[in-house]
């Protein structure tokens, strides 16, 4: 699979244990793979954190990552992904602060970082950077702070979604909550 340079699009959604019971870490080679549009492992089996080498995918338009077991920190080469329009990684066990790069990712429409119970700190001033967003969610995050140069600086008047934790000693302010589940 690693020797696909030329392949676009990836999707391992919905893999599902080997018989023994294995899981999978995403390889570093990942980073040989320039030419990805779409990177989907989704609702799988991966563990282990997300490799640096994801930074050298800088044709990504989707990363998808969501519903698996990975942990450790959001890499900070991930704003070296400037062609980025989805980025998901909820659902998983990732910790940490979110790393202030993701503010280079200003072609970003939708953020979702939902239920990664550790991560934590303060939402980064960059993310008011990401101007194209129509869906943002921090729900069920430890993390805190104020999105109100974000909700200011959003081109789209239409902002369709965000979510944030709006109590409890781990309260995110936002002025432009639009809906949330």
């Amino acid at each position: 699979l690693l020797g696909l340079t030329k392949l676009t699009f990836l999707s391992l959604e919905g893999m599902k244990p080997s018989e023994e019971g294995s899981m999978e870490m995403i390889p570093t080679e990942i980073g040989r793979l320039t030419n990805l549009k779409y990177l989907e492992l989704e609702d799988g089996v991966f563990v282990g954190s997300i490799p640096t080498e994801i930074g050298l995918l800088t044709k990504l338009l989707t990363l998808q990552l969501r519903g698996n077991f990975l942990e450790g920190n959001i890499p900070t080469q991930i704003g070296q992904l400037s062609m980025l329009t989805i980025f998901d990684v909820s659902l998983n066990q990732l910790s940490g602060s979110l790393p202030s790069e993701i503010g280079q990712l200003t072609n970003l429409q939708s953020l979702n970082v939902r239920e990664n119970y550790r991560i934590n700190g303060s939402v980064p001033l960059e993310m008011s950077m990401l101007s194209n967003i129509t869906y943002l969610d921090l729900k069920n995050t430890f993390l805190v702070g104020d999105l109100i140069k974000f909700c200011g600086n959003v081109r789209n008047s239409a902002l369709v979604t965000v979510c944030v934790n709006t109590y409890g000693e781990h309260y995110i302010k936002c002025p432009c909550i639009v809906g949330c589940t």
